[in-house]
C-alpha cells in the first residue's frame, strides 16, 4: 500500500493512493476488441448511454465461526471470496457464517459506453461495452456524456443458472475503469480525483 509522508511532522497518512494512468498512445475500437486485449490496459472512447445506481461491491468479508466465535477475514480474488472451511480454533469443519455488518465494501457502478453515431459503419448497430466505476468514480459521468475512458478488460464466465454453479464456455466482457475524462469538441476534461480507491459485462 502507498501512504502519504508528510515532511513536517514526519508522519504518516494512511489513506491509500491509486495511480490513475491515462492519455494512451492508442484509443481503441470497442467494435474491435479480441481476446488479445484481456486483462491489457486500453482507452476506449464513446457516448454514455446508461448508469447504474450504487452498488455495495463486497471488499473484505467478515467470518465468524458459530461453535467458537473466532473471526477470519477473506480478501475477494477476481471477483471470489475464499470461505474458511476448518476453524482453527476449534478444528470445526464448515462451521463459518458470513456477518454482513462487518464486511468491507465499496461503492461501485456500471457504465454502459457506447460507439457515438460517427464512427458507427453504415447499415450496423452501434457496439457497446459495460465499465464498471469504483468508489470516487462513482457518478462522475452521466448519460450523454462523451468520454475516453482508460481501464482494463477482464472477463467473466456466465452461469447456467444463478443458483448453479456450473459455468458457459461463453464468458462476458468489462472493463474496470481507472481513468474518465469528458471529451467536449476541441477540448477534454479531466473527472477523475488524484486519489481513492480503484471483477459486470458487455452484451
Amino acid at each position: 500500500m502507498v501512504v502519504r509522508h508528510n515532511p513536517n511532522n514526519n508522519t504518516h497518512n494512511n489513506t491509500p493512493l491509486q495511480v490513475r494512468p491515462y492519455n494512451l498512445p492508442t484509443i481503441s475500437n470497442l467494435r474491435q476488441l479480441d481476446p488479445l486485449n484481456l486483462d491489457t490496459l486500453l482507452c476506449l472512447r464513446g457516448m454514455v448511454v446508461r448508469t447504474s445506481t450504487i452498488i455495495p461491491d463486497l471488499k473484505v468479508a467478515h467470518f465468524t465461526c458459530t461453535i467458537c466465535g473466532h473471526d477470519e477475514r477473506s480478501t475477494i480474488d477476481r471477483g471470489r471470496i475464499t470461505e474458511p472451511t476448518v476453524c482453527p480454533s476449534c478444528q470445526c469443519r464448515h462451521s463459518f457464517t458470513l456477518v454482513h455488518n462487518r464486511c468491507v465494501f465499496a461503492d461501485k457502478q456500471m457504465v454502459r459506453l457506447q460507439e457515438t453515431p460517427d464512427e458507427v459503419p453504415s447499415g450496423q448497430t452501434p457496439a457497446s461495452l459495460v465499465g464498471f466505476a469504483f468508489d470516487d468514480l462513482v457518478d462522475q459521468v452521466q448519460p450523454g456524456d462523451r468520454i475516453e475512458m482508460t481501464g482494463v478488460l477482464r472477463a467473466q464466465p456466465r452461469r447456467v443458472h444463478p443458483k448453479i454453479t456450473k459455468l458457459k464456455t461463453v464468458y462476458k466482457t468489462y472493463v474496470d475503469i481507472i481513468h474518465v475524462k469528458k471529451v467536449y469538441a476541441g477540448s477534454s476534461t479531466n473527472t477523475s480525483s488524484s486519489s481513492g480507491n480503484a471483477e459486470h459485462p458487455r452484451e
